[in-house]
């Protein structure tokens, strides 16, 4: 399931890019570019913001996460440790050397030079050179990692089982874990920055921890729980595809998914409301926007 939004959110109109297989990883640069990935090493891309898709596939494994930082240069990871990069808006990849076999689940890049890679076994690497080449960090984890947000070319964060949260501030040298006070059994399976210092994680059992703007920091929030909590998880991926300075009023829109329901919280400041909404099963959206600009976000299927 494809849908693309023009108006922060409002409203969502399906996209079709003649695939049949799960698609797992979203990007998109602009108003028009957008790629995703998924199964079978599928691939498409659109630059009409997806009225027409072309398609290829990258081998036969799964592809979990594509990142791009413009119309051209991006990255594309995936199962056994594969690592792909473009330069020409993924008309053609070229597989790169990751130095691991774990599957790789995640990606974020700080700038077009500087970026991560976190997947199984607390694994992590990183780029310096565009990912020409990928080195390995010590997670200090053996918990699979599925998300990772970057805020600068030292600050990162990622994400992952057990309520693993790390972060570091040294460009990955040393990664440190964060208590903010998430329970053990929680699994995190997204993360994105936002105009600084805000940033969010979320994960199962309707969880989402706010890495920054308020007191605590960083510090847990349950959004209002849709049927029985145990089952409901925000097993969404966070698309933070452009952001501009608005001094501290950020909203965040995060869907949770749980049988086509929609849990919407709105918030600015720390205050906020919740309300409910209905989407087609299987759909899932997660957003975060400004007040002043509609944000290009992402879509994908429930993996």
């Amino acid at each position: 399931v494809i849908r693309r939004t023009g108006n922060a959110g409002t409203a969502w109109v399906a996209r079709d890019a003649g695939v049949t297989v799960d698609l797992l990883g979203v990007s998109a640069s602009g108003t028009s570019n957008a790629w995703v990935v998924g199964e079978q090493g599928i691939i498409a891309r659109t630059s009409d913001s997806g009225v027409n898709w072309t398609r290829a596939t990258l081998g036969t494994g799964r592809l979990y996460a594509v990142r791009f930082i413009s119309a051209t240069a991006g990255w594309i990871a995936g199962q056994g440790g594969r690592i792909y990069s473009t330069i020409d808006g993924g008309a053609t990849w070229t597989e790169r050397t990751s130095g691991t076999s774990a599957h790789l689940r995640a990606l974020a890049f700080a700038s077009a030079t500087i970026g991560w890679a976190v997947g199984d076994a607390g694994t992590i690497r990183a780029t310096v050179d565009g990912g020409l080449t990928w080195t390995a960090q010590t997670s200090g984890t053996s918990v699979t990692l599925h998300a990772v947000a970057a805020r600068s070319a030292t600050e990162a964060w990622a994400a992952g089982e057990d309520g693993t949260i790390l972060r570091t501030t040294n460009g990955g040298t040393t990664w440190q874990p964060i208590d903010a006070g998430q329970q053990p059994d929680v699994a995190f399976h997204a993360a994105a920055m936002g105009t600084a210092p805000f940033g969010w994680i979320a994960g199962d059992a309707s969880t989402i921890v706010r890495l920054g703007g308020g007191s605590p920091s960083p510090a847990v929030d349950v959004l209002p729980a849709i049927g029985d909590p145990a089952v409901t998880e925000l097993r969404s991926r966070l698309f933070v595809e452009r952001r501009q300075e608005v001094g501290e009023h950020l909203r965040l829109n995060l869907s949770a998914y749980l049988d086509g329901l929609v849990a919407d919280r709105r918030s600015s400041g720390g205050s906020g409301s919740s309300s409910n909404a209905i989407i087609r099963p299987g759909d899932l959206y997660a957003e975060v926007f400004s007040r002043r600009f509609d944000l290009r976000v992402g879509a994908s299927r429930l993996v």
